[in-house]
């Protein structure tokens, strides 16, 4: 075969291999690029079962398990320091606006309740706002008050500018994450708006309200069903509304943050506290609390009202006395 013939028949390989590996590498980088555009699923386990607890309650093993559409569940009860429940706590998903939890308690240890802010480019923020003017200025306390109960981005952000002139707010947040154990977070943004780069667990955000519970201001705060707010240069009265549907069911409601975003779903952190009943044969003397005082975190829900009552509803029939914390 004439060397011309060869070299031709070389250049046809080479281009043809160039070709190939050029299919192959494009088609894993789109493959790449697609799992970077497709939402965060939360992998379910059918075979976890409810935690057992082996203090003064336990969980009966029921025939079924709650009614739920959450891909996430953690219920602690802050009298008797112990999980109840618990589906996929450690599971890291998208928080949505239960980041601003955490927003509270960073921007609480940096700033003085009655100092004035102006909104200023806060205005301008995305996602769910107060529609404040970038000229307005309204209190620290006023802030917190419509990010908590309205999750008003323009609000935290607000506060983290205020927080952090330098801009490294949110490297406070995760040095705070850091500080109270969280090892399954990470926070980009104060205010919950996606980012692949932002997560938490269940677990994880519900310790974020155990802390949070521990500050008088920010405990009564998130309780709250509404707030007037006052601008400081014109007066200007503006009132702002709880994003939490079940603060209006009853006084055993207690907070304390909603949450929605395409990534995450719905999310809701909850505060219930209620006298449990207990039958009248157990001899109560013997229990070191009557009552219960639980933080619900749900997270990934498609109803996550229907679905706080639905979990309320099954751990109040679950639950039992453990015989023997009585003898």
């Amino acid at each position: 075969m004439p060397a011309i013939e060869r070299v031709s028949q070389l250049r046809v390989l080479l281009i043809l291999w160039f070709v190939i590996l050029s299919i192959g590498f494009f088609g894993a980088l789109l493959q790449f690029a697609g799992t970077l555009s497709a939402p965060l699923k939360i992998s379910f386990d059918t075979s976890e079962k409810p935690i057992v607890i082996q203090k003064q309650y336990r969980l009966a093993t029921p025939s079924a398990q709650p009614k739920v559409t959450a891909g996430a569940i953690w219920v602690y009860d802050r009298n008797t320091r112990e999980t109840l429940y618990s589906l996929h706590a450690d599971t890291a998903t998208a928080p949505a606006s239960l980041v601003k939890m955490m927003t509270a308690l960073v921007a609480f240890e940096n700033l003085d309740l009655d100092s004035v802010v102006k909104i200023g480019s806060a205005s301008a923020v995305d996602g769910n706002r107060a529609k404040f003017r970038s000229s307005d200025q309204f209190s620290v306390r006023d802030l917190f008050k419509a990010m908590l109960l309205f999750s008003a981005n323009d609000a935290g952000q607000a506060l983290a500018n205020a927080s952090s002139p330098s801009g490294d707010f949110v490297d406070l947040m995760n040095k705070k994450a850091i500080d109270l154990h969280l090892s399954h977070s990470h926070f980009t943004n104060p205010t919950g708006l996606d980012d692949y780069d932002q997560f938490s667990t269940a677990a994880d955000l519900g310790r974020i309200a155990m802390t949070l519970l521990e500050n008088p201001f920010l405990e009564s705060t998130v309780s709250e069903q509404l707030a007037t707010l006052s601008e400081r240069q014109t007066g200007r009265k503006d009132m702002v509304y709880t994003t939490n549907n079940l603060l209006h069911r009853g006084p055993e409601f207690l907070g304390i943050k909603t949450g929605t975003t395409d990534l995450a779903g719905q999310n809701l952190v909850f505060r219930y506290k209620n006298a449990w009943k207990i039958p009248q044969s157990v001899d109560t003397s013997q229990l070191e609390s009557r009552d219960l005082d639980l933080v619900v975190v749900i997270l990934g829900s498609q109803d996550r009202y229907t679905d706080a009552l639905n979990l309320l509803n099954w751990l109040e029939q679950s639950l039992q006395i453990e015989k023997s914390s009585l003898r």
